[in-house]
């Protein structure tokens, strides 16, 4: 049985009924409920897929908060752009500046239950425009999250928001606008309204936080740092991601707006971004955060002006195979915090199990078959320059149970290659497995053929493989994940030094009027996918995807032109990325003018 952060689930924080999620150990000093970050939220332990980004000083290790994020795919979770592009108000002029000048070194993300994550690539929505719409980024982590189950987002065949719906909104933010407490994760109560002037619907979703009356978790707000957040909204089959947080009006508080990027207008820009690892429901074969077998314990505390470290113990089940610890604080006197676990007797500075030191507002730790039957956790708060004062903090443990024996490894996929040189390639793969021992890679000599041979074993850590080829020849290459229990199956077949299909010819307009174009070409090749169309305005420095059609079409219709307008349109060969057969190059470009 999943749990799942509804309305109900919401009311039960607020009654502090919230069960072992929300348990109390011996230590610092406990706050009352309704004190969190998010403004009127509930401080919690729930929530699994709400995490922190966070960026790295260029001079230090200390990771600090910068926003929200959520988590919808093993390796995906979204943000807002303009937590990326923060001084860029489009999409152009981000990727011109920021992009360029941000290394992913730079960014990581943090989530109660699995810990912090390094992230590979961002990309940013071409449509993004500060205050207007597209607010969105997608963050491509370096590893698979394992043990929470991603959230799913309300996509291609999501339901639009109407307004007056309830939502639940969480995030790492301030819990007003004087409040220096961001790095508490909590959630709120909203209902979804009409737009103030100046914000565009349906592009964003909003709501009012005016003269709110309810209890703490009602009628909350979103607040500074809480930006990339979700709101989730339960349609009738579960919560989705329906928003990503992107703003506000000039102030957290009473009398006031906030609105959200809008996920289903952006659909069609996710999927293609995310691929395959969007609506995964399963990481690996470790359990999820919700299960049985998988228990989650939390304390919250604040340290008093003079005392800068707290201690708790925690009981946990003794089948625990994996445990996980972790801490996020907030910001109020600039420090970070250190942490050092103990398995069954307390821990120092010195003598521990596992610590964590020096890494900012969070640290996490890892411990494979503690063995034990009790956890003790000790935080220590390394103040700066500012000098000592109160902080708030969370604690998480979460211990995973035992998973069922005899299974197979699940089947790695996206098998890719770059050159390296010009025999050498660096194959890599995304591993879906948690218990797996390693990988076996094979190859045959041609296109798909069936006459394969190892090439070699990598460990069950790595997730690449380096082989020589004859750049004169093409091979296909196949891989697969193995333990005592026997082998996945094979992964895609990649293949090796092939050609992709012939570039399209004669790109030209067989019809031009006020309000559509109607462009013809000639399809070269008998081996493309499908066809990618795109089109700019004349000096923009940016193509667009405009359409994505079938293997063999020669024709298209454009019907989202403006009249009297100069238009520029290419055209290239789909080949098969999941085959590792590149897209052809584009055909030349051809330009347009429509009629008045």
């Amino acid at each position: 049985m999943k749990i799942q952060v509804g309305t109900a689930l919401l009311a039960a924080l607020v009654l502090g009924l919230a069960g072992s999620e929300q348990a109390w150990a011996d230590g610092a000093q406990a706050e009352a409920p309704g004190t969190g970050s998010i403004v009127k939220g509930i401080p919690t332990h729930v929530q699994p897929t709400t995490g922190a980004l966070l960026f790295v000083g260029p001079d230090t290790q200390n990771q600090f908060l910068d926003c929200s994020v959520v988590l919808i795919g093993c390796r995906t979770a979204l943000t807002a752009a303009h937590c990326i592009c923060k001084d860029s108000l489009n999409a152009e002029l981000c990727e011109a500046k920021e992009l360029k000048e941000l290394g992913t070194e730079d960014l990581r993300v943090f989530f109660q239950h699995s810990g912090i994550h390094h992230v590979r690539e961002v990309f940013i929505s071409p449509e993004y425009q500060r205050g207007v719409r597209s607010d969105i980024a997608v963050l491509r982590l370096s590893e698979k999250v394992t043990g929470i189950e991603p959230a799913r987002a309300n996509l291609k065949d999501g339901i639009a928001v109407q307004n007056g719906t309830e939502g639940i909104i969480a995030g790492f933010g301030n819990s007003g606008d004087d409040h220096l407490d961001a790095a508490i994760k909590r959630v709120g109560r909203v209902v979804t309204a009409e737009c103030p002037q100046g914000i565009i619907e349906p592009a964003n979703v909003c709501w009012h936080f005016i003269e709110p009356v309810s209890g703490p978790g009602s009628d909350a707000n979103i607040c500074f740092k809480d930006d990339g957040g979700p709101l989730f909204i339960d349609f009738g089959d579960g919560p989705v991601v329906a928003g990503v947080h992107a703003g506000g009006g000039d102030t957290c508080e009473d009398f006031t707006f906030a609105f959200d990027t809008n996920v289903f207008k952006n659909h069609e820009w996710i999927t293609n971004v995310g691929g395959v690892d969007i609506g995964r429901d399963q990481c690996s074969i470790l359990n999820e955060v919700g299960e049985n077998n998988v228990t989650v314990k939390g304390a919250k505390g604040r340290l008093p002006r003079l005392e800068d470290e707290a201690r708790f113990t925690f009981e946990i089940p003794e089948d625990t195979v994996l445990l996980r610890v972790t801490v996020n604080g907030d910001t109020e006197k600039n420090g970070d915090y250190d942490l050092f676990v103990g398995l069954d007797e307390a821990p120092t500075r010195t003598e521990n199990d596992c610590q964590a030191r020096g890494v900012g507002q969070f640290a996490a730790c890892e411990i494979s078959d503690p063995d034990a039957e009790t956890v003790s956790v000790l935080i220590k708060h390394v103040f700066q320059k500012q000098g000592r004062g109160r902080s708030r903090f969370q604690v998480t443990v979460t211990a995973f149970g035992p998973t069922p024996d005899g299974l197979v490894p699940a089947t790695p996929h996206n098998l890719r290659y770059q050159n390296r040189s010009e025999t050498l390639r660096r194959f890599t793969w995304i591993d879906e497995s948690f218990n797996e021992t390693g990988f076996e890679i094979q190859r045959s000599l041609g296109r798909f053929t069936n006459d394969f041979v190892t090439r070699g074993d990598v460990a069950e850590d790595k997730d690449f493989f380096l082989d020589n080829t004859n750049p004169d020849l093409v091979y296909t290459y196949r891989v697969r994940a193995f333990n005592e229990s026997g082998f996945s199956d094979w992964s895609n077949q990649c293949l090796v030094n092939a050609d992709g299909p012939n570039a399209p010819r004669r790109l030209r307009a067989e019809e031009i009027g006020d309000d559509r174009v109607v462009l013809k070409w000639n399809d070269r090749s008998s081996d493309e996918t499908g066809f990618e169309l795109q089109r700019r305005v004349v000096g923009a420095k940016r193509f667009k995807q405009i359409a994505v059609l079938e293997p063999g079409d020669e024709r298209h219709v454009d019907r989202g032109v403006d009249s009297d307008t100069a238009y520029e349109y290419r055209v290239r060969a789909r080949g098969s990325a999941g085959n590792c057969i590149p897209d052809s190059r584009f055909s030349p470009r051809l330009t347009v003018e429509t009629d008045d």
